[in-house]
């Protein structure tokens, strides 16, 4: 049977808020394999994408800032 994971199972194996999570699945165009509920689900695979994309340099160093 696969490993199917949600957004907070991949935050959980790879230390990451949730919403980095969210982030780094975005920003990656990966798509998910189906829903459970008012979760996506997405193959075991995407931890391993997360987890390289939170380490690299391609993400934000700084939180964006509200200019209002």
């Amino acid at each position: 049977m696969k490993t199917l994971l949600t957004t907070g199972r991949i935050a959980a194996d790879t230390g990451a808020h949730r919403d980095q999570v969210c982030y780094a699945i975005r920003r990656l165009r990966i798509k998910p394999v189906g829903v459970a509920g008012p979760a996506n689900i997405y193959p075991a695979t995407t931890t391993k994408k997360v987890k390289q994309y939170l380490e690299s340099d391609h993400r934000r160093k700084e939180p964006a800032r509200c200019t209002a």
